[in-house]
């Protein structure tokens, strides 16, 4: 009879070689291929492969500034933008290539942009939550971007408008009738 300590003497050709006279043979030989997967491949990637590093090495923001400057420990930025922002990308970078992201909670991938983020006027939380190798690891970082309000325009006093003109950068411009 063969016993496990013997399984590693044996040539690998010897192991995956399925004998069509016998299902006891057949069984015990795939057995022993499972074992052999078991021990030498999926063993090492889960005992050596795993790290508990949940942290992004980068983080920054499409046309966007992040305040305070990126650093691994802190977990919450701040940036304010105008009303004509409706939109931001995210671009963040993991410290540990086997760890995973998501953004809002949707997948997403290490140093690459984003899908980018809508803003709506006001502050926006953005979350950004790093899951370690290990799969039990996680930090959460925040994003917190404040959106300006469009500006009320009161024209209660002009009953005729002679030019109503919207410039490039979203301001109006009123020149009442004469």
């Amino acid at each position: 009879m063969l016993r496990f300590s013997s399984l590693f003497r044996l040539p690998i050709k010897n192991m995956v070689q399925l004998k069509s006279s016998a299902s006891r043979s057949r069984s015990f030989t795939l057995l022993k291929v499972l074992f052999f997967c078991l021990v030498f491949i999926y063993r090492p990637l889960v005992v050596f492969g795993q790290t508990n590093n949940a942290n992004l090495s980068g983080l920054s923001a499409s046309s966007i500034l992040l305040s305070p400057a990126f650093s691994s420990a802190v977990t919450q930025y701040s940036a304010t933008v105008g009303s004509q922002v409706t939109s931001i990308t995210l671009f963040p970078v993991l410290s540990d290539i086997a760890a995973s992201l998501t953004i809002n909670g949707s997948a997403a991938a290490s140093g690459v942009l984003a899908a980018p983020v809508s803003l709506v006027a006001g502050a926006n939380t953005i979350t950004i939550v790093v899951t370690a190798a290990d799969r039990v690891t996680t930090k959460t970082y925040r994003v917190i971007v404040t959106r300006s309000a469009l500006e009320a325009i009161n024209i209660t006093s002009v009953t005729t408008l002679q030019t109503l003109e919207i410039t490039s950068n979203n301001s109006i411009v009123v020149d009442p009738a004469v």
